[in-house]
């Protein structure tokens, strides 16, 4: 669909002022527009690494909101080679931020205690968009003061995001071991905390199609209100390598046995490790709502 959209409108781009007679072309008319966008375009996204560490299941889960509802500027350009038709193309911008969630489940490095222990890290995620789109609209009534159309054609939608490539991990443990003179068991207590996380901005471009309709409401000659409403349908597909996880770990431990023997020990060590990434496909499909003016000359 996508393919036959985009060579739809590019036969319409090379054919139809070919076709308009030089008459036509004496008469062509050009406009201009400008106005006020507001999108409610998704760019959120759910994404979970599992993977084996220290024998056990480790997962990293990203949390992200779709964020809809934010505004932007729209310029646009179009030319009539017949008086019904017109080949177009805009430009359009914005951005947002929405709170991403980030969680950890680690298992334990410890040989005497291995279940997982969390985390979690919220964090304002940003991102910024902008639209490319053009193809042929058909303009019913040339005549009047309100004057619909409606318009197919091909889009490309560029966005740029903050990916997660690094996490700085805080590891703590307390072991204390059985002592024979109280009759005490040994007890563990352990905290893990997601100390930082590192973004890197990457940038991905998708091209789809999109359909408008719209209305011009002319306030006089070559000078006119219009309001727009556009369905794009695209998704994007960011590369993502590796993910590197940076651990401080402290554990303390201590022995209390019945005679001769106490014992007490810190140790402090990093664990570094990186984990390969799938590709994150974004959906970014969505409407646009456009009001402006509009010169028609």
């Amino acid at each position: 669909m996508k393919k036959i959209c985009m060579v739809l409108v590019l036969i319409a781009l090379l054919v139809l002022p070919i076709l308009a007679s030089e008459g036509q072309v004496k008469k062509m008319k050009f406009s201009f527009s400008a106005g006020g966008l507001t999108a409610t375009i998704s760019q959120g996204y759910d994404s979970t690494l599992s993977w084996t560490v220290r024998d056990e299941t480790a997962k990293w889960i990203e949390e992200v909101p779709n964020i809809g509802g934010t505004f932007g500027l729209d310029v646009g350009v179009g030319v009539y080679p017949m008086p019904r038709l017109e080949l177009y193309a805009s430009y359009s911008s914005y951005g947002g931020t929405a709170l991403g969630d980030y969680s950890l489940t680690l298992p334990n490095f410890s040989y005497y205690y291995n279940p997982a222990s969390g985390s979690e890290l919220g964090i304002e995620h940003e991102y910024k968009a902008s639209v490319v789109i053009f193809g042929l609209a058909f303009h019913p009534f040339i005549k009047g003061k309100f004057k619909p159309y409606f318009g197919i054609g091909a889009s490309a939608v560029t966005v740029k995001l903050g990916l997660v490539e690094s996490v700085s991990l805080d590891e703590y443990y307390i072991i204390d071991l059985y002592s024979e003179l109280d009759d005490s068991w040994w007890e563990h207590s352990e905290t893990l905390n997601i100390t930082d996380i590192g973004f890197v901005e990457k940038s991905a471009t998708a091209w789809g199609c999109h359909i408008k309709v719209g209305l011009n409401i002319e306030v006089a000659k070559s000078f006119h209100i219009f309001a727009e409403g556009r369905y794009l349908g695209d998704k994007v597909v960011f590369e993502r390598a590796k993910l590197a996880f940076n651990s401080s770990i402290t554990e303390d431990v201590s022995y209390y046995w019945y005679g001769d023997l106490e014992y007490w020990s810190t140790d402090t060590w990093t664990d570094d490790m990186e984990v390969d990434m799938e590709d994150l496909e974004i959906k970014v499909g969505g409407v646009q709502a456009v009001v402006g003016i509009k010169f028609i000359f």
